[in-house]
This record gives C-alpha cells, structure tokens and sequence, in this order.
C-alpha cells in the first residue's frame, strides 16, 4: 500500500481487497478457543471425530497469550506444542500455570523455512511483545536478538510426530513463505489457524493472494474469517461433507 496514505484510509483499502479476496458461503460448527486478543477459530466436528485421540496442537507465536491453548487443553484431551523466540515469550511460558501441565510443552524456536539462526528484531514499543525476521513498520532496527530457527518438518521429526491436527500460527509476516514451505513438504495439518500479517508490507495484498492460491492448490478450504479479517481458519477439504459449499474466491 501507499505509505503516504492515512491510517484510516489504509485499514479501508486492506478491508475492500480482503471482502473481495476472501469468501465462505457457509460456516461449519465452530468452537473458538482462548481471549479476544488471542483466541482462534477451529472445526468442533473434525475434533469430535478425534475425541478418541490425543490431539496434537502445534502453536506458534504465544507473546503473553496462552489462552488459546489453555482453552483447548481444558476442552479436549490433546498435547500442545507452543514455540515463539523472544525472551519475554520464553519467560511469560515459564512462569504461566501451563507450565505445570505435563500436557503443555514450550521451545524458544522460531520457525522458518530453513534450520539456522537468524537476527529478530523486535518491536519499537516497549508494551509488545512481538518481533519478526522481516523489518517491517512497527519494529525497531535498533532492537533485535539472535533467535534459533526450525522448519515445521524438523520439528516434528524431533517430537516424533508423524501428524498434525492443529497448526497455528501468529508469526508476523512469516506465514506466507512458511506456508509454501510446509506445502512443498507435503505437511497437511487438519485445520492451519493464521493470523495474517498482509497490512505490514507494501506487497501484502500478492503475498496474501499466492498464499491463498497456495493453500486452495493443495486441498485447503476457508472456513472461518474474524471480524477484523486478520485471523483465518483453513481446513482439508477432505473433512468436509460437501466441499463445494466452502471456497476461496481469488
């Protein structure tokens, strides 16, 4: 988007191409999970065909929320996996209650479509938490770490997990070249829960668009967008019953 437009007007202008990118027909039952900052949509069905089985929920990018987790752990019987890099992430997870749940289980990883280590800036404003590999407006170049690295892929083979049920990912702008990665590995989580980092880059609206391409290419389909348009729910199409009710217009 244009830099020397308002505030205002570029939140209108992101609002506009999105209505037109995204579209569900029709909603499945769906449950959310965790606070109004850091809660996420999933599919209640596809979980209740699970409910036999320990989910497995891989969640990137916790900050100070743990809410979604914390939700899902209370609900289903599952494990959950979180990883985020920062410091204050890393400290926030060690002293929240989920810590003493042998269920709950935290890595200071980042993750990215390579194993290595990277410089992480983090945000100009002391109150957040969150940083990212890509310099973008709200970050400061000034404040950054050397955070470590995995690929979705390597993770698992080092949790010995063959499956994913849940993937979710609020990792600020690294979605869409993590999205392409895991594709290109074959990985299919039943249901992928973003937050979407578009609004941060001047070429969002492509990148928002290859990814959807991305995800529709290999048997994804929307089910759930926020009321802000920034957190999307995507599931295989598999699981659906009648997949031609859910779609992706691009």
């Amino acid at each position: 988007m244009p830099a020397d437009i308002s505030g205002k007007a570029r939140r209108l202008l992101r609002k506009t191409y999105i209505r037109k990118m995204l579209k569900t027909d029709s909603d499945p039952e769906i449950i959310r999970y965790g606070s109004g900052y850091g809660g996420y949509a999933v599919d209640k069905s596809i979980l209740d065909k699970n409910k036999d089985n320990t989910i497995i929920v891989y969640s990137f990018g916790i900050g100070e929320d743990l809410s979604f987790s914390e939700g899902i752990m209370r609900d289903r019987k599952c494990e959950v996996y979180a990883f985020d890099p920062t410091p204050r992430a890393a400290e926030y997870a060690k002293k929240h209650r989920l810590s003493e749940d042998p269920r709950f289980h935290f890595f200071q990883y980042g993750i990215s479509v390579r194993n290595d280590r990277e410089v992480f800036y983090l945000p100009d404003n002391q109150n957040y938490v969150s940083g990212a590999l890509e310099y973008h407006s709200g970050l400061s170049k000034n404040k950054s770490i050397e955070v470590e690295l995995k690929t979705l892929d390597s993770l698992m083979i080092m949790l010995g997990h063959s499956k994913i049920n849940i993937l979710k990912m609020d990792i600020e702008g690294e979605e869409f070249s993590v999205i392409d990665h895991i594709t290109d590995k074959d990985i299919k989580p039943d249901q992928i829960c973003l937050e979407i980092h578009d609004r941060l880059f001047r070429d969002g609206k492509q990148r928002l668009k290859k990814m959807l391409d991305t995800l529709k290419q290999n048997g994804y389909k929307l089910i759930y967008i926020s009321d802000s348009y920034e957190e999307l729910t995507f599931i295989r199409q598999e699981y659906l019953e009648m997949s031609s009710a859910y779609q992706i217009q691009g």
